[in-house]
């Protein structure tokens, strides 16, 4: 026999002894989340089924898990979403100093989901166009039929 299948065959049987005395786990607290993951500073993305929400360090609700998304944080920003009739509805905004800012109004994002220059494009139901502040405020009025981020002053807009 060749000599690293003898030394694969004795690597194996040495392993034997420890395989019959292997036990099964319990938990003892059951987890809760079916994913944790670092999420800005002090901060931790969780997941529970299709929900996610956001925690600190101490396991405390910043965002309780309800959303159907969370954005990345971009201009110290993330958008918390819920799903509706196929469009992405905006309930909030999670700011990096672990503070949210809930939107009751019914404004929906699409392709520009993130804030530039301190402005979220947003949409009514109706199909119009404006932009929110990071303080969940209306800046610019729903008169666009579309729009882009703003970069170095300026968006394009249509009406």
């Amino acid at each position: 026999m060749n000599k690293r299948v003898i030394y694969l065959l004795l690597s194996i049987c040495g392993l034997i002894p420890f395989a019959l005395d292997a036990q099964t786990a319990k938990w003892v607290i059951k987890p809760q989340y079916t994913s944790v993951t670092a999420y800005g500073d002090g901060m931790y993305k969780v997941k529970s089924g299709r929900s996610v929400g956001v925690l600190d360090m101490e396991g405390k609700a910043i965002v309780p898990v309800f959303a159907d998304s969370i954005t990345p944080l971009i201009e110290e920003c993330a958008l918390v979403l819920q799903y509706e009739e196929g469009k992405s509805r905006l309930k909030g905004i999670l700011h990096g100093n672990r503070k949210m800012v809930s939107v009751t109004e019914e404004w929906f994002v699409d392709d520009f989901a993130f804030f530039s220059e301190g402005k979220l494009p947003v949409y009514i139901k109706n199909g119009k166009y404006g932009y929110i502040g990071p303080n969940g405020k209306l800046i610019l009025d729903f008169d666009y039929g579309f729009v882009h981020p703003f970069s170095e002053g300026w968006a394009a807009v249509s009406k």
